[in-house]
């Protein structure tokens, strides 16, 4: 929640190994539209200092909530290249599908400002 855009309740589900787990994530929809949550199953591989982090949905993984809209399609992937001298090159890249009946407006509001935001939110913790 320190770094992710709208996010609440963010909760580990699942820890397979120090490399893969489950993730729950709700995410904050201005009233007076329901709240949307995603099920993430999560991998990460490290190949020539190269960090991946992909994201792919797992709706299904546990029971819906009243009052929230699950998300169908939701998947993403992290990639951090290590450019020397402290420096690193994040690339991140999402696609997801809100569900339910939900106006373009908030839709578009998350897709420009959403990944803007939470990168400098990242930015700025790492920089701390």
């Amino acid at each position: 929640t320190a770094w992710i855009k709208d996010i609440l309740n963010p909760k580990i589900l699942k820890t397979i190994n120090s490399n893969e787990y489950y993730s729950y994530y709700e995410i904050k929809i201005p009233f007076p539209f329901e709240n949307r949550d995603m099920i993430l199953h999560v991998t990460c591989k490290t190949e020539n200092e190269v960090i991946n982090i992909s994201q792919k949905t797992a709706s299904t993984y546990i029971s819906k909530k009243s009052g929230i809209v699950r998300m169908p399609i939701s998947e993403g992937n992290w990639k951090l290249t290590p450019q020397g001298k402290g420096a690193t090159v994040v690339h991140y890249q999402f696609l997801a599908d809100p569900g339910g009946s939900i106006p373009s407006w908030i839709t578009n509001m998350f897709i420009v400002d959403g990944p803007y935001s939470t990168l400098l939110n990242l930015k700025a913790i790492l920089e701390k």
